[in-house]
């Protein structure tokens, strides 16, 4: 998808632009099932993986979240309103920005995983911030809580979701 963003930071686009993160959604519909509306939009990710790159884990996640709203969108209104499955390697904890983002489909423009850079109106407050039209929940939680952990290497052991 072609972007017009400007962000006025210069060191924040770098930050951004050089990480080859990737996504890929598809919609799947059930064929001569004689019910209408047997389709479901499923989207995987993999977002950077870095810690110290907080701020580029969320713009990868909004970027993501405009896509799946922007195909949602875009499809015949016969697949209006069909469910959706976010998928992905999101490499953030439950505790984090982006976690909270996605359940959330808000997060505030100052939020400090920003790191401080500036990425035009997603980081400027008062009207900036993250946001999706999106109702999401993950799946550990409802079925009965985060794991203890998903990653187990000698540097880290934790959840990453």
């Amino acid at each position: 998808m072609q972007r017009s963003h400007e962000f006025p930071d210069q060191d924040a686009l770098s930050r951004l632009m050089t990480r080859d993160n990737v996504a890929l959604g598809v919609v799947l519909e059930l064929l001569n099932s004689g019910r209408p509306n047997r389709a479901i939009y499923i989207n995987n990710s993999h977002i950077h993986w870095n810690p110290s790159y907080s701020d580029v884990k969320l713009m990868q996640t909004q970027l993501l979240m405009e896509d799946c709203e922007a195909m949602m969108q875009s499809r015949s209104s016969r697949f209006q309103g069909i469910p959706m499955i976010l998928c992905g390697d999101f490499n953030s904890t439950p505790n984090s920005a982006v976690y909270g983002f996605l359940r959330d489909g808000k997060l505030r423009p100052d939020h400090p995983e920003f790191l401080g850079f500036q990425y035009g109106r997603y980081s400027t407050p008062p009207n900036g911030g993250l946001r999706h039209p999106f109702k999401l929940a993950s799946a550990y939680a409802a079925a009965g809580g985060e794991p203890p952990f998903s990653n187990f290497t000698h540097e880290f052991k934790g959840m990453r979701c």
